[in-house]
């Protein structure tokens, strides 16, 4: 059996009372992993040259005396390079099957502080090989004057360790020290952490700090937070990186003491009172060329050794033992140490995993081809493992086949489902990640135990099968499938937890195995290159729309112009700008894997044509456009861009299909009936039902053109002269006129064949645009035709507050409201069902004279099914009238359709719908989005291109609010 760990090491300094320690000890770095210490080390020092020098390097240890007492120092300086002043070498020689995990360099020496290097102690440099220098600065610099005046560095280089692999050449330069003086040191040392699969477990540990070791100051360290077995050897490497350590003189030792006995650590090279004897050396062997670079058998004062004590006699350290001491002695002899390293067998689980895949369709791998894959888990360490698991986690381009998992060795035999708690095995959707609870007494919530052996014989082997990926977007990302398991367990003594990923149960020449993931290319030739979009060049004003080749996989993530963002596929921007124009870039992601894909779309958006930003020019008869009601949100333009109108369908029966939507302005000032109106004025004809078809409308009007109607009219109810003029705003009317426009001017009194109506839009609806200098007035509308803006026209018997119509029960209610009432009569209530012939439905009494806010109300009783449309007769004592608004209400409709699920995941609107017609999809202001034809029954609309927010579906006289999250 071999050393248990069941903790982390714990490592501190312990010393007495005239303690030397400058710098306790600490953890520099801590692993458990099959492989090893190992360090890379020489001397920045040497003697000065001389025959008596040359003898004092060839010196092998044990033999010898010279010391660097003796001597007066010298730099080594091997490169033959002129910008550095010292230089040496040394080899890393591994085995087969060796990854460096990490590496940290350690170096220092005998310095004072008024040295002329004094400032650059810090930094070295490095050259891997036949490579060349890199220079280095220390991430850690300690300073010390106890007993001597030196200093010590370290830095992390595992980035360049890992890089230069298991066998390489390290050249340091430039470490520096104190020369032309005896007694002097300094060197360096690379600490190699790695990683051997062929070797045992160990934890593998590196302590770092600095102790000054003096005639009755030793320095005692403590390990402790371990368990070595019950029963079994336990074996460890130890080793020590010191300074000033002199040949020949005693009493010096490393000592071990984890059975109750101090027992010095020695070795050939390193003989007991002598330990700290300027070598370098591993399990007794010195180093020798052809791997030192000078090979100087005395380093004349710098030590960098490690031991593999013969502990078969349990007399450094026996069974079950959970603390131990590291004591640096000394009788006679100063010296300093920086590093201690710990290489302890463990008695540990080793998890292991490997990942083979099969094409079942045979042949090269093409889009649809299913592949299944093996995954195979064992325990080839030294401890039982237990609630052990195996989890496997798809990219983007495999779609897992369902319920494919099936355990084919090892416990619990047999086929698995996807779901979660009914067996050992489930499919995640969520993640895409496959877990497999593996051993003996798995179950559907708990690993069970996986016996540890060498060759796996405990081990446990699944398959699942996915298909490979048809998407082409996926595939122009990443058509490459990497597979990793990973392995998941505790050790059944040490309470340790491990993991292990996994490798594609693949071997180098060497035998090794070759670590990564299990990759599968899919053969996408035949897939057309993604490619982004845009729907301009459009006007300003309009919805600008970005396109990318559709994929229901990948992550879209949108940049461009403005500031633009978007993480959906096809965005929009409404209302454009001009500043929307430019270069629109889409980065394409696939989930769980590195890949990036970026295209671009150049978008044009070009503003209006005419200078003051609407269409019409003075005389030129009509600006038109003819479209969809449904497009663009119901803006209508003129072929150079210029607004002309907006009209969104609305109200008991919205308006639908195609809209011609024109604008005239007149040259000057015109009238009708002996009264003007504003020289800009409009015609809004839908192809269908324009008598009856209702809406919202929007007009656009200058501030100059109401400034000539006030100049003209000279009225007292004038337009407003500014966005703060309230009582302009007030006063403004607009006159609907229904019918059709004879000789297509658009005039008042060109329009036969249907009513006119006096429409007060609300206060609040007519709004100064700043951005575009104009006038927007938007009001409802029954029935369509042409549209003039009049105020002294328009002076009612009473101000008529509101008038409006709701379904209650059986019946319509009508509900209206006055502030003030002058000589009127009577309130003549009528309605139509085509908005063309009215009948009254009875009067009621008005209050002749108020200044008083008076509520009205009619009940039209139990009127048949269908679209019904209202409107005041408005009499004052003379019998002169005119007449209110249109409102329109539906009865006898019952909902027509039903929002099945809300709020809204995932882009589509599920919806049942009672009949087959039309459903629109609208903003909260009315702006129609989506159009689209439904059948009856339970559909589904794809709204995935809107953003989060609430929005409105519209189909028949139902209307409902619905949530996209």
């Amino acid at each position: 059996m071999r050393f248990i760990l069941i903790a982390i090491l714990v490592f501190g300094v312990y010393s007495a009372a005239r303690s030397q320690v400058v710098t306790p000890f600490s953890i520099r770095h801590q692993t458990t992993q099959k492989g090893g210490i190992r360090y890379v080390s020489n001397s920045a020092l040497t003697c000065a040259a001389s025959g008596a020098c040359v003898t004092a390097q060839s010196q092998t240890a044990p033999s010898g005396n010279a010391q660097n007492n003796d001597y007066n120092s010298a730099f080594i300086d091997m490169d033959g390079d002129a910008a550095t002043f010292m230089s040496s070498s040394d080899s890393l020689a591994l085995p087969g099957c060796t990854e460096i995990t990490w590496a940290g360099l350690y170096w220092g020496g005998d310095l004072a502080s008024t040295n002329a290097r004094w400032a650059t102690k810090n930094q070295v440099r490095l050259k891997v090989n036949a490579g060349t220098y890199v220079n280095l600065t220390a991430d850690q610099l300690s300073t010390n004057t106890v007993g001597y005046a030196t200093y010590h560095c370290f830095k992390d280089v595992t980035s360049i360790a890992k890089a230069a692999g298991a066998n390489a050449r390290y050249t340091l330069a430039n470490v520096t020290a104190t020369t032309g003086a005896t007694n002097k040191f300094g060197g360096w040392t690379i600490v190699i952490v790695y990683k051997n699969d062929l070797q045992p477990m160990r934890r593998l540990t590196v302590f770092n700090g600095l102790t000054v070791v003096s005639n009755g100051n030793n320095t005692t360290v403590p390990i402790s937070g371990f368990l070595t077995p019950l029963s079994g050897p336990v074996t460890f490497e130890l080793g020590a990186v010191s300074y000033d350590g002199d040949r020949g003189q005693t009493g010096d030792n490393l000592v071990f003491n984890g059975a109750g006995t101090n027992v010095n650590v020695t070795d050939a090279m390193n003989p007991v009172s002598d330990v700290f004897n300027s070598t370098l050396s591993y399990n007794g062997v010195n180093k020798t060329s052809p791997f030192l670079i000078p090979a100087y058998s005395n380093t004349l004062g710098y030590d960098a050794d490690i031991f593999l004590p013969n502990n078969s006699a349990k007399n450094y350290i026996g069974n079950s033992t959970t603390s131990a001491n590291i004591l640096l002695t000394t009788g006679g002899e100063t010296y300093l140490t920086q590093v201690v390293t710990l290489a302890i067998d463990v008695y540990e689980p080793d998890l292991r995993s490997s990942v083979r895949v099969l094409d079942l369709n045979g042949g090269q791998v093409e889009p649809g081809d299913v592949l299944e894959y093996t995954v195979t888990g064992k325990n080839i360490g030294s401890d039982p493992a237990v609630n052990t698991f195996i989890v496997d986690t798809l990219e983007g381009n495999a779609v897992y086949v369902p319920n494919s998992i099936t355990i084919t060795r090892g416990p619990n035999l047999g086929a698995k489902t996807d779901a979660s708690g009914d067996d050992q095995a489930e499919y995640i959707a969520a993640s895409r990640t496959i877990r497999v609870r593996s051993g003996t007494g798995a179950n559907g919530v708990a690993g069970g135990q996986m016996q540890n052996s060498p060759q796996g014989v405990d081990s446990t082997v699944f398959t699942f099968r996915v298909t490979a990926s048809s998407d082409c977007v996926v595939l122009a990302c990443d058509n490459i499938i990497d597979n990793s398991s990973y392995i998941y367990g505790t050790g059944n003594v040490s309470g340790n937890v491990f993991s292990n990923a996994s490798n594609p149960d693949i071997f180098d020449g060497n035998g090794c195995p070759i670590p990564g993931s299990t990759p599968t290319a899919i053969n996408s030739v035949t897939c057309p290159p993604p490619v982004a979009g845009n729907s301009g060049p459009i006007c300003a004003g309009y919805q600008l729309d970005l396109t990318a080749s559709a994929s229901s996989v990948v992550g879209y993530s949108w940049t461009g112009p403005n500031g633009f963002v978007s993480g959906i596929s096809n965005p929009s921007i409404t209302p454009a700008t001009t500043a929307a124009s430019g270069v629109y870039t889409v980065s394409i992601t696939v989930p769980r894997s590195s890949c990036l894909l970026s295209i671009t779309t150049t978008a044009t958006v070009t503003g209006p044509s005419n200078s003051n930003g609407l269409a019409g020019v003075a005389g030129s008869g009509a600006s038109q456009q003819v479209k969809p009601v449904s497009s663009q949100g119901g803006l209508y333009l003129d072929a150079g861009c210029n607004p002309i109108s907006r009209t969104v369908g609305s109200g008991a029966a919205p308006v639908t299909g195609s809209v011609d939507s024109r604008v005239w302005v007149e040259t000057a000032v015109p009238s009708f009936a002996g009264q003007p109106f504003v020289s800009r004025h409009y015609d809004i004809t839908p192809a269908a039902n324009a008598g009856t078809a209702t809406g919202t409308v929007t007009l656009f009007f200058l501030q100059s053109e109401f400034n000539a109607f006030n100049a003209a009219t000279g009225s007292t109810l004038k337009m407003p002269t500014g966005p703060s003029d309230a009582a302009g705003i007030a006063n403004i009317r607009v006159g609907q006129y229904r019918g059709t426009s004879t000789g297509n001017t658009g005039l008042p009194g060109s329009y036969t064949g249907g009513s006119s109506s006096v429409i007060d839009p609300p206060d609040a609806n007519i709004v100064w645009n700043a951005s575009a200098s104009r006038w927007e007035i938007t009001f409802p509308a029954v029935g369509f035709g042409g549209f003039i803006l009049q105020t002294s026209p328009f002076v009612l018997p009473v101000t008529l507050v509101s008038f409006n119509g709701e379904k209650m029960a059986t019946d319509i209610l009508l509900k209206w409201q006055t502030s003030s009432e002058g000589n009127s009569a009577r309130f003549e209530i009528q309605y139509s069902t085509n908005a063309v012939t009215f009948s009254t439905l009875g009067q009621q009494q008005a209050a002749g004279n108020s200044n008083s806010i008076i509520n009205y109300s009619w009940r039209h009783q139990s009127p048949a099914p269908g679209v019904y449309y209202y409107r005041l007769k408005l009499v004052d004592i003379d019998g002169k009238f005119i007449y209110s608004n249109l409102v329109a209400v539906a009865v006898g409709d019952p909902a027509s359709f039903r929002v099945l699920v809300n709020p809204v995941k995932g882009g589509s609107l599920q919806v049942s719908f009672a009949r087959a017609g039309t459903a629109y999809i609208t903003n909260l202001s009315g702006q129609v989005l989506k159009q689209e034809k439904v059948s009856t029954g339970n559909r589904q609309i794809d709204v995935s291109q809107l953003r989060r927010g609430v929005y409105l579906l519209k189909a028949g006289s139902s209307t409902q609010k619905f949530i996209v999250e």
